[in-house]
């Protein structure tokens, strides 16, 4: 115990002398956590479109009002088709709705009607979005104009409730997720980065000289920067919940101790980095392609796992950012649901100390 005391005070005081443990911890994480907030919105907003209405007959004036009576889209008019397939091509408008010059005719006799409603498919959502926020406004004009006519048409009121979301603010959903991803960037750099320096200044050789044993110089590295990923943590937490106003519904407690499993994988995955390899850029560019790029793109922050190919399922279930991901978003959004963080919390101390018994073998092979 006496020399783990030593060897984690000496830890603690090379943290105070070196600025860029202190930014990477601290700075970076505020710095991702505003670009997140401010930068990112999964919210469609407003998005432009154009409408040609082929047909001049006066009833059908009012389905163009429809459309310009909403807060979601921006209606541009056009009589000249080829100007607005121009103005789709350069990205001006989104979406084209064109009115045929039978629609009312053919709706006046009971006929199929057809409206064509063209997107822009090099946005997948804001494509889906314009097509069926376009179909809804005519089905609802429709229906309006069944009711004036005095024809009866069935009724169906829908009442739509959102749990947990209510105002379906995106953020509320991509800030609690976007901690895994800064914590996986902070955690793995602190440990690859330190390590990898002390293999560089050859400190390293002069610990392993001593009479400290392999668990002294593993418990030494883990639990400094563990005391310090928690307080990054929590200083992450304070920004989404006081700063940024995120609602948080769960457990502080149970949040710590989902949060410390996670430091515990990424720790694990920098010192593993650091162990194999003995200088800073190696260690950086393994900790970056083995940590952070996972953690974006695989965790389910951005890209929906359940529509990525089976193969790159299968690779997911490896990656420690997904369960944290889900533990974050429910804790902040829904509460405490233990089916969610009892499984996910499993898998989180499986890797850990898969993590720390490589690290473990490893660091042997060094030692001899």
């Amino acid at each position: 115990m006496t020399r783990l005391r030593a060897l984690i005070i000496k830890e603690f005081h090379q943290m105070m002398r070196d600025p860029s443990t202190l930014l990477i911890a601290f700075i970076l994480p505020m710095i991702l956590l505003c670009v997140y907030r401010f930068s990112l919105n999964l919210d469609t907003i407003t998005v432009t479109i154009g409408i040609k209405n082929e047909d001049n007959r006066a009833q059908i004036s009012s389905l163009v009002s429809a459309f310009e009576n909403t807060k979601y889209l921006i209606p541009r008019s056009y009589s000249n088709r080829a100007q607005m397939e121009r103005d789709i091509e350069k990205g001006v408008i989104r979406g084209m709705v064109i009115i045929p010059n039978d629609f009312s005719e053919k709706l006046g006799r009971s006929q199929e009607a057809q409206i064509q409603v063209i997107t822009d498919g090099s946005e997948t959502n804001t494509a889906n979005f314009v097509a069926n926020y376009s179909t809804a406004i005519i089905n609802n004009w429709l229906t309006n104009t069944y009711k004036i006519r005095g024809m009866k048409k069935p009724t169906i009121k829908v009442v739509s409730r959102f749990w947990y979301n209510e105002e379906l603010n995106s953020h509320w959903f991509v800030l609690p997720g976007a901690l895994s991803v800064i914590m996986t960037l902070v955690g793995i750099l602190l440990t690859a980065l330190v390590v990898a320096r002390e293999w560089e200044r050859g400190t390293m050789e002069a610990l392993i000289t001593t009479r400290i044993t392999k668990t002294d110089l593993l418990l030494s590295k883990y639990i400094p920067y563990f005391c310090l990923g928690m307080v990054s943590m929590a200083f992450c937490v304070f920004w989404c919940v006081v700063i940024f106003g995120v609602p948080f519904r769960g457990s502080y407690f149970l949040y710590a101790i989902v949060s410390g499993l996670f430091l515990l994988t990424l720790i694990g995955q920098g010192l593993l980095a650091s162990t194999l390899a003995k200088n800073q850029f190696t260690a950086s560019q393994a900790a970056l392609t083995g940590g952070f790029l996972p953690a974006l793109m695989l965790s389910g922050l951005v890209y929906p796992i359940s529509s990525m190919p089976t193969p790159i399922q299968f690779l997911s279930n490896f990656i420690s950012a997904k369960y944290f991901v889900g533990c974050s978003q429910n804790l902040f959004m829904a509460g405490n649901i233990w089916d969610i963080l009892i499984p996910n919390s499993i898998f989180m101390i499986i890797m850990s100390v898969i993590l720390y018994l490589l690290i473990y073998r490893y660091t042997a092979q060094r030692l001899d």
